[in-house]
């Protein structure tokens, strides 16, 4: 007896895997078991991917996360609007501060 089993992403429209089980019909309850162990491990490999890519992407977010909270604090060191330009000049409390 022969068994054709796959895995699909229905929101994706793909198979994810797919794979053919060859057993006896009299020992139906292997076949099942042997199907089953091979839908976990498959099932985990891609689960364990997703978690990695997930991982990576949270720590992509962190990093620009950083560089946000950096830029924002270099904004509000320069106080209000316009105290920016006044301290190029050389005429603004951050620029008097540093002589």
């Amino acid at each position: 007896m022969q068994v054709n089993v796959s895995l699909t992403d229905l929101q994706a429209a793909r198979d994810i895997w797919s794979d053919r089980f060859d057993g006896d019909r009299t020992n139906l309850a292997v076949l099942q078991d042997n199907i089953t162990a091979r839908l976990l491990c498959v099932t985990h490999l891609h689960l364990r991917q997703y978690e990695e890519a997930i991982e990576q992407c949270s720590r992509s977010l962190s990093m620009i996360s950083a560089k946000l909270q950096a830029y924002i604090s270099l904004m509000s060191a320069y106080g209000p609007t316009g105290q920016m330009e006044k301290a190029r000049e050389g005429n603004g409390p951050a620029a008097q501060d540093t002589f």
